[in-house]
């Protein structure tokens, strides 16, 4: 990241800001960190679920974007009103601070986009059906790592979990057991793959947001996880022949 310093200074510190001169923490600016504040506990109370969690005297509201959106909207009014802002210094602070996010939604979109022609053109299904012919009629080790790398590919065009278990459990699972190979070992191939594909695929809608917001190109990235995750791949295919071996 050394080589884009001045780029992350210009993107994200004031440009001629007096750090040894820095404002006052007035009595408005502290009200407004505390609305910020407020504004994040209000979110988490609306968004946790806590009779999942075995609590139930908080009750669970089920909230998400639609809520979490009218949660920050008001709080950015509050902010406005306690700071005395007119009207036109509102709306353009507020666009201002928005634009810099419009390229997130733009590539989180494009992202989703790739998993919905996939399904939709049904090439999710194709690539499942070449996996379910590659695991038939083979060993056990070679089952798992098989698994392994099929959901690799599967993660990158289905990068949801719960999606992804819903597509292809039904068919692997009963795969696994004309293998001789425990189901749990298919899960652990499963979290496994999905879990270090959502670190690198460009469908990822969650990490390209992220490299976005934080003006992160995609290459830089690459070179900073690629190895970590070429040793966690190779790691994780030895615990499933391990696991594979020992449950045998």
């Amino acid at each position: 990241m050394y080589i884009i310093k001045q780029k992350k200074i210009k993107n994200f510190f004031l440009k001629d800001a007096d750090y040894d001169n820095l404002p006052e923490l007035t009595g408005k600016r502290k009200l407004t960190l505390i609305i910020f504040l407020i504004s994040f506990l209000i979110m988490l109370w609306g968004v946790l679920p806590w009779e999942d969690l075995g609590i139930s005297f908080i009750p669970t509201m089920y909230w998400w974007f639609g809520e979490l959106s009218g949660i920050f909207i008001a709080g950015a009014i509050v902010v406005a009103i306690i700071n005395r802002m007119d009207e036109d210094d509102f709306i353009d602070t507020f666009i201002n601070g928005a634009k810099d996010l419009l390229g997130v939604a733009i590539i989180i979109g494009v992202a989703r986009g790739v998993a919905v022609i996939m399904n939709d053109a049904m090439i999710t299904d194709t690539i499942l059906h070449a996996g379910e012919q590659l695991l038939m009629n083979v060993s056990s080790v070679v089952f798992s790592v098989a698994t392994y790398i099929i959901y690799l590919v599967l993660s990158f065009f289905v990068p949801s979990s719960s999606g992804l278990a819903t597509l292809s459990m039904g068919i692997v699972a009963p795969l696994a057991d004309f293998a001789n190979v425990g189901r749990e070992i298919v899960v652990i191939a499963y979290a496994a793959a999905n879990s270090m594909i959502a670190l690198v695929a460009p469908t990822s809608g969650l990490l390209m947001g992220v490299l976005t917001m934080t003006k992160t190109s995609y290459s830089i990235w690459m070179k900073f996880v690629g190895k970590f995750l070429f040793v966690i791949a190779l790691a994780t295919i030895g615990v499933l022949v391990a696991a594979t071996l020992i449950m045998a």
